[in-house]
């Protein structure tokens, strides 16, 4: 799997449901990503597969979580 930041998949993720300014600034600071990280890893497996397709909401807020 490519390496992906935290931040770049908040960014894709804002496009569905909203994720404020605060935690994609501090997502792009963190410097976790996919190789990192291993629950991003599985977060990002989950929304591949189709788990989050019924409520991004609930993924931007596990994705947000990341970074309280």
């Amino acid at each position: 799997m490519t390496k992906l930041s935290l931040y770049d998949l908040m960014q894709e993720i804002r496009s569905f449901t909203p994720i404020d300014s605060v935690s994609l600034e501090k997502a792009k600071q963190s410097g976790i990503n996919t190789r990192n990280s291993r629950k991003l890893k599985s977060l990002l497996n989950q929304w591949i597969s189709g788990v989050y397709d019924e409520d991004p909401g609930y993924l931007a807020q596990e994705l947000e979580s990341l970074v309280s």
